[in-house]
């Protein structure tokens, strides 16, 4: 009755309002902002709360002898918003304005990047063209020319030079935009006269040609150079080129946004009179600082050390954060996995509760401002969890924390008026890129009670999250609790989008794939449209020319293992999305999927490298060539050995979505179940079927035309007498 009273009191209108010019001191590791607000509001007397839209952003504050104004001021200063008094509630929004204006600049940033990138490049051309002492080897560095090949990157440049930097940017990190000579309803113009840049290539290209005609076949001089050749042969590269005949029938320049690295990637295409790839070729317009940081470590350049300061110390971790460390000093030094301790597991399985944020980058920026005497608010973007040095530097310093936070990639950091105020760079990416934390615990705590997660609750984790490999903060939880979540065997790594729209399938849906029966595009809804089109249109497709009365291939030798993980260039018209579906998805378009079982196990073990270890007979059939092969000595030599396995089965769901009707986009999924009290088998006493499958693979391996790439002579030494 008395808890139920003082509510009445705090909200009631007739109640005497807190004075929000006490002096406070409140301090909280992050959380989602609705948690931290209504903490806050015990404090102060007063009843806070979030909008829906503020609810999940992820607040960090530190507030020592300053009025409760000023601390509810720099909270809605820290994420642009405001707070909102109704009817007994103090609610913090952030109004639409504010939230498009965000979106708006962050666009706008992307433009004036990949603007400044063209006129970077232009000028390189200009000043090679016009000054013959200009260093061409630093031009060429830059621009990524290539000995006997056409200078693409060259036209690449003058072409993009005519464009909009807003075409080049489009909408979204989701957008494909095809520019093309002749458009059709899903490309646009590439203006201006094209002929002299058409038959400069074609020039070029036939001149190549006719010196590669005139030179006679060389046999490779060893065994690296025969691999290699065998290599290109196979993923469409390094064949003597041939003459183009004729006009070319359509030019067509692709940009692609690069969300990991920033900028985007121009490619050009060239086709002849057949429909086929004469030319082709890629470069980056508007790189960005992780792609200079890479050029500087590749070139040996160093960064000045920074002069010794005052006022510094060693910034005093918990030891949680120590237990974190130790975990992935493990997996970076190929040491035997340490174990969790039952209190850091418990908070890691609870990532509503205990935020992703709030160790170690909570921790350096609450120790670091309370050592510099400051008050905080940092409004943290997941993507700070990528700071790897926060797990693996022993010896940071508050001086050097802040430090890189002066030319950080997704924060800014401003020091002023004993304040140190922390925002998202590009806030409105932020929030999209949010991990969803009530999701990402169930999916934990589904793979604690099984050792694993099935393809059922990694769709329903993917319809409300983001990739992994996008969403830094995740990462960590599925690595240690997970790690089948980002790895489908040896068919390359998770394709988010095809998980979720498995995801959004109704069970009449999957009832006719499971049937082997066509799923109409016709059929689907709005949202599932949305994912396929992506999937079809966006960055990364990769249509196939297909034989759609022949059954999918599901195994493979080696090299095409290796070839799915690499890209491939296109060498067909019909390849090119916007060419294959030139009026969007086809309206009798349709998927189908070819389902196969398998069995496969779980290695049993701490070893950091079996941490990924769901293997069908593909990579068991690898790991043992690999670990049999004297020629692998001493690769084999850092591998793990597997003595024992949990065997369960793996159901491949091989996706065909069709373009027409001999093309087809290609994606495979995988749900491998294998129940923590299965059976438990030493390596050499498998179930006979799996150790027949695995043998036939290991023979498949062997047959293929170059296992090691020339790594033969990379021998163990024999022990020293």
């Amino acid at each position: 009755m008395n808890a139920l009273l003082a509510s009445l009191l705090i909200v009631s209108p007739l109640a005497q309002a807190p004075d929000l010019s006490k002096k406070i001191s409140f301090e909280r590791v992050a959380m989602p902002a609705k948690r931290l607000v209504q903490e806050l509001g015990q404090t102060l007397g007063l009843n806070l709360d979030t909008s829906a839209q503020v609810a999940p952003d992820v607040l960090v504050v530190r507030f020592e002898g300053v009025s409760g104004q000023e601390a509810l001021d720099r909270i809605a200063l820290a994420i642009n918003g405001e707070w909102q008094d109704e009817e007994g509630v103090k609610r913090l929004i952030r109004p639409a304005g504010n939230a498009n204006r965000e979106a708006a600049t962050e666009r706008q940033a992307r433009i004036q990047v990949i603007r400044e990138a063209i006129k970077k490049r232009v000028d390189g051309l200009n000043k090679k063209r016009t000054d013959p002492k200009v260093d061409t080897e630093e031009l060429d560095m830059d621009f990524g020319f290539m000995g006997g090949q056409v200078d693409v990157d060259k036209h690449i440049v003058l072409l993009a030079s005519r464009l909009n930097p807003a075409d080049l940017a489009g909408a979204d990190t989701d957008s494909r935009i095809v520019f093309s000579s002749t458009p059709n309803r899903m490309q646009k113009l590439l203006p201006g006269n094209l002929e002299p840049i058409v038959a400069d290539m074609v020039a070029q290209h036939n001149k190549i040609a006719a010196e590669a005609a005139a030179q006679p076949d060389k046999e490779p001089e060893n065994e690296m150079e025969k691999q290699m050749r065998e290599w290109m042969k196979l993923t469409g590269r390094g064949q003597k080129p041939t003459r183009i005949e004729g006009r070319p029938s359509k030019l067509l320049l692709i940009a692609e946004p690069q969300e990991f690295i920033g900028g985007v990637t121009v490619t050009l295409r060239l086709f002849d009179t057949k429909g086929k790839v004469v030319v082709e070729g890629s470069t980056m317009l508007g790189e960005s600082r992780f792609i200079e940081e890479a050029v500087e470590m590749a070139e040996g350049r160093e960064k000045p050390a920074p002069a010794p300061a005052k006022d510094d110390a060693p910034i005093e971790f918990t030891a949680t954060t120590k237990e974190l460390t130790k975990i992935f000093n493990s997996f970076t030094e190929n040491q035997q996995r340490a174990a969790l301790s039952p209190e850091v597991e418990g908070k890691l399985l609870r990532p509503d509760l205990h935020d992703p944020l709030s160790f170690a980058v909570s921790e350096s920026f609450v120790f670091s401002a309370k050592h510099k005497k400051l008050n905080l608010v940092g409004l943290l973007p997941d993507t700070m969890t990528s700071m790897l040095d926060l797990f693996f530097d022993k010896t940071l310093t508050v001086n050097g924390f802040l430090d890189s936070l002066k030319d950080h990639e997704e924060v800014a950091a401003t020091t002023k008026d004993g304040w140190l105020m922390v925002q998202p760079k590009f806030p409105a990416s932020a929030r999209n890129s949010r991990v969803d934390r009530l999701a990402l615990t169930k999916l934990v705590g589904a793979a604690k009670a099984r050792g694993a997660v099935n393809l059922d609750e990694l769709a329903a984790y993917a319809l409300t999250s983001p990739s992994p490999f996008e969403d830094s903060a995740a990462m960590t939880y599925l690595m240690l609790f997970a790690p089948n979540s980002m790895q489908m065997g040896m068919t390359g790594m998770v394709d988010w989008d095809a998980i979720r729209l498995y995801g959004t399938l109704s069970p009449d849906q999957k009832r006719s794939m499971a049937a082997g029966s066509q799923v109409p595009y016709s059929s689907l809804d709005v949202r599932q449209r949305g994912i396929l089109e992506k999937m079809m249109f966006g960055p990364g497709a990769n249509l196939k020319v297909v034989d759609p009365a022949a059954a999918p291939k599901t195994e493979f030798g080696f090299a095409e293992l290796i070839m799915s993980f690499a890209s491939q260039s296109a060498s067909d018209f019909r390849e090119e999305p916007t060419e294959a579906m030139p009026n969007g998805l086809p309206s009798a378009g349709y998927f189908k999927a070819d389902i196969s079982r398998e069995p496969v196990g779980r290695a049993i073990g701490n070893d950091p490298m079996l941490a990924f270890a769901f293997m069908g007979a593909d990579e068991l059939a690898m790991f043992r060539m690999m670990k049999e092969d004297p020629n692998m000595a001493m690769m084999a030599g850092m591998m793990p050995s597997i003595e024992k396995m949990r065997v369960g089965e793996r159901t491949n769901i091989h996706l065909r979505f069709f373009a027409r009707d001999d093309v087809a986009l290609e994606r495979t999924l995988q749900d491998s179940r294998i129940d923590q009290n299965a059976p438990v088998y030493a390596m050499n006493d498998l179930p006979q079927a799996f150790k027949d499958k695995i043998e036939k693979r290991l023979q498949d391996f062997k047959k293929s035309p170059f296992p090691f790439f020339g790594l033969g002579g990379m021998r163990a030494e024999p022990p020293a007498n």
